[in-house]
């Protein structure tokens, strides 16, 4: 690796809900309580696992001890958190579908 670069490491992301301030009109069941919840993501943060060292004193990345260090991404596991967040996508953009087509039909019901 080139004199004071690091290999690469993953960064990573933790998913969960927060609360947010009243809204009006038709929001998720939560509104009866008085707030709703949104999702969002929190900051980044690079994967603490230590990068595989393999040695190969001839690369020209080798450290003083001829090692060369790699990132430790597992394609397999990478692979499964793509399928997730694409299954995701694809759940939330249908439940806005469903949600447009009720508020469409309720609307319908006042004429």
């Amino acid at each position: 690796m080139t004199r004071g670069v690091r290999s690469y490491r993953s960064k990573c992301t933790t998913r969960g809900t927060r609360s947010s301030p009243p809204t009006i009109g038709i929001t998720s069941s939560s509104s009866r309580t008085g707030s709703s919840r949104q999702a969002s993501s929190s900051p980044t943060f690079f994967s603490a696992a230590p990068p595989l060292k393999r040695y190969d004193p001839s690369h020209p990345d080798a450290d003083a001890e001829g090692y060369v260090s790699y990132p430790d991404i597992n394609p397999l596991t990478e692979m499964v958190d793509l399928m997730g967040a694409t299954r995701a996508y694809g759940l939330n953009a249908s439940a806005v579908q469903a949600e447009k087509s009720m508020i469409a039909s309720s609307l319908d019901l006042g004429k």
